[in-house]
């Protein structure tokens, strides 16, 4: 097992899990805003997130012409940025209820000129464990080391995404994707979606884990379904598994490859 992977031999799966909706209750806020001010196109119903490589953390597209919103996955730190710049007003997720989030969300909006009438807390999806209201604080604060394995795993499965990527398109398979990982808000995952020289398009990414495994995965997938769990074993690399392998990089890169293939 190469270096920057997490240390999961003491991680509880009921504390992963906890984590794990923490943080992506928090996600769903990026793509509340996303969906809000950023119109649909007849290919794509809602804008994906993006992942910052250089600042290590999640990012909304551009919207309102120069503001974004990101969200740091290892403490759930959020905050408006101008023309690539944070503001000083962040927002820290833990002991606070999803009323407190749309209260800073529309005052942030309010000091900036925005129209607060477009925000809406709706999802344009269906989506599990979602809180809502007052129903439910955030607790992230205790449980910062699974935040840091979602981190970190994003933040190591980055190059290897990039890595297995470039690999297909010099084998002349074309993926087409670039170097920019998309981050899927409904599955909580890091990755590319790529067409293939066939025509076909496969999904290569690395979800923050599921209700079936206590664990950050690498996946491929050809059906795109951003709520999908039942992947086909063969196509899925479990931390777990890169752990007890002692899988290098390569290793990973090559399965992945495969499976695309």
């Amino acid at each position: 097992m190469t270096a920057g992977w997490p240390n999961i031999s003491a991680l509880s799966t009921t504390d992963f899990q906890r984590g794990l909706k923490n943080a992506h209750n928090a996600l769903y806020w990026l793509i509340r805003i996303t969906n809000s001010y950023i119109p649909a196109t007849s290919g794509q119903p809602y804008a994906d997130l993006n992942w910052d490589g250089d600042k290590k953390m999640v990012v909304t597209p551009m919207f309102e012409g120069n503001l974004q919103v990101a969200l740091e996955l290892h403490n759930l730190e959020m905050y408006f940025l101008e023309d690539g710049e944070a503001s000083k007003h962040s927002f820290w997720f833990d002991d606070r209820t999803p009323a407190h989030v749309q209260a800073w969300m529309l005052v942030e909006l309010l000091h900036r000129g925005k129209d607060r009438d477009k925000f809406s807390i709706d999802l344009p999806y269906a989506a599990d464990n979602l809180w809502m209201g007052d129903s439910e604080e955030h607790d992230s604060s205790e449980f910062m080391a699974e935040l840091s394995v979602i981190n970190q795993s994003f933040i190591k499965s980055a190059g290897i995404l990039n890595d297995a990527v470039a690999q297909l398109g010099q084998s002349g398979d074309d993926p087409a994707a670039g170097t920019s990982l998309s981050i899927w808000s409904r599955s909580f995952a890091i990755g590319h979606d790529m067409k293939l020289g066939n025509g076909s398009t496969v999904r290569m990414g690395m979800s923050a884990g599921d209700q079936l495994r206590g664990c950050p995965f690498f996946f491929v997938d050809a059906t795109g379904d951003d709520a999908r769990i039942d992947y086909n074993p063969n196509n899925v690399v479990s931390l777990k598994r890169i752990s007890e392998d002692n899988m290098s990089d390569a290793d990973i890169v090559e399965i992945l490859t495969k499976a695309v293939a």
